[in-house]
């Protein structure tokens, strides 16, 4: 009986522990001990933009322009690519053409070529954008060419024999190219309001860094502008400042949005990422108040990076006109806050903003070490458009000198009569 009794229980126990291991198991591996085996893998959306062209090129050349676009992340997307040719006339942006691709459904690993030929309608500084939308998000990128006129070399007669002197080339400098991020890895921006964040770029290593370019890819609920569009030279122990300009629509949902960029140059990328939380219950003093003091520290900031550049011999003055503007609209800005006018105040730190976004992108344009060597002549078309007009100028001249004889003929013949 004892043994019986014994053995039951012990049958008992081993279902129990039977039991417990299968829910164990369950619950840690998935589909173990089950008629279904669920596996949910996320697919990820993601995308690259790379932009190539030739940084100078010859008023006779013609521009070269390729955008590329990869699949890099582990679902099929559908992809279209922009590209936007600004020139630069005074201190904006002018586009002067644009080309765009059609919508191409690209699977993972697999990439899309967008070329584009560009001729230039005069010599200057000409700024390039592309951009592309997949899925719910966008990629962006600039870049920067000179349009330079060179003259032809004249010729030269000489009966010596005496070889020419050796041309020296520039140093080459050698070192290890290092440069460090600082920015705040999160910003609170209301429904239908902007916020500006800097990303200040240091060179922290021992060589100068060339053509610091700015690549951003976020999901198409924000609208992000970047000033300046690209940073010519950055010499070592210099620093340089990227200005973003977040817009949240007023229908884009509460939550938080990545912004991932990468700082990209001939030597070195460093990459970074900000979290956009957009709110709806922030009151306008707030945000009046907060805006404020950024937009202080920063004119403060960039204030230091304009004077640096005017040391090193670079001619600063529409930086340091868009400066002032920046600091008279912020003194205005303050004082509707003042008096509890915070929309008003809002909108006047909008165009701080503005102010703030010129003075960064002057002072990048200040930074070009070419000068650019404009030809004593316009362009064929403005040529042949003055020559028309100078034609039919002298036609008009004398048509009214023959009538005017033809008047002045009978009237002498008249009083020649009478006499």
């Amino acid at each position: 009986m004892d043994r019986k009794f014994y053995f039951f229980l012990i049958v008992i126990l081993i279902v129990i522990i039977l039991l417990q291991f299968q829910k164990f198991l369950q619950s840690k591996i998935t589909g173990f001990f089950a008629n279904k085996i669920q596996i949910n893998v996320s697919k990820i959306v993601r995308g690259k933009l790379t932009l190539s062209y030739f940084s100078t090129i010859n008023f006779s050349q013609v521009q070269d322009i390729l955008v590329e676009f990869k699949n890099t992340g582990s679902a099929p997307v559908t992809e279209k690519i922009e590209v936007t040719v600004y020139t630069l006339s005074g201190s904006k942006l002018q586009p002067v053409a644009y080309y765009y691709d059609s919508y191409v459904a690209l699977n993972p690993g697999m990439r899309r070529s967008f070329e584009n030929m560009f001729i230039a309608p005069y010599p200057g500084l000409f700024y390039i954008k592309a951009k592309a939308y997949y899925e719910s998000k966008i990629a962006e990128t600039w870049g920067a060419f000179l349009v330079l006129y060179y003259l032809p070399p004249p010729t030269i007669t000489t009966t010596t024999t005496t070889a020419p002197p050796a041309i020296t080339p520039p140093p080459v400098e050698v070192g290890i190219p290092k440069i460090t991020l600082e920015y705040p890895e999160e910003v609170t921006i209301k429904q239908n309001h902007s916020s500006m964040v800097n990303i200040l770029v240091k060179n922290t290593g021992n060589v100068t860094i060339n053509d610091l370019k700015f690549y951003i890819s976020t999901t198409n609920l924000l609208d992000v502008d970047v000033s300046p569009k690209q940073i010519f030279i950055l010499p070592p122990n210099d620093s340089a400042i990227f200005l973003l300009s977040i817009w949240v629509p007023e229908d884009t949902p509460v939550g938080i949005y990545p912004i991932s960029f990468e700082i990209m140059s001939d030597k070195i990328t460093e990459s970074g990422s900000i979290r956009v939380n957009v709110s709806k219950f922030v009151s306008l003093k707030d945000i009046a108040n907060k805006t404020i003091k950024k937009y202080e520290y920063l004119i403060s900031q960039i204030e230091q990076e304009v004077y640096d550049a005017k040391e090193r011999g670079l001619n600063v003055d529409l930086a340091l006109k868009s400066l002032e503007k920046a600091k008279n609209d912020l003194y205005i800005a303050k004082e509707y806050y003042k008096m509890g006018e915070y929309e008003n105040s809002m909108i006047k730190l909008k165009d701080v903003e503005d102010d703030l976004k010129d003075t960064v992108f002057q002072l990048a344009n200040a930074s070009i070490p070419v000068t650019i060597v404009v030809p004593a002549y316009r362009p064929l078309i403005v040529l042949v458009i003055a020559i028309l007009v100078a034609m039919i100028f002298v036609v008009i001249l004398f048509l009214k000198r023959k009538r005017k004889k033809k008047e002045e003929k009978p009237r002498l013949l008249r009083v020649a009569g009478e006499e």
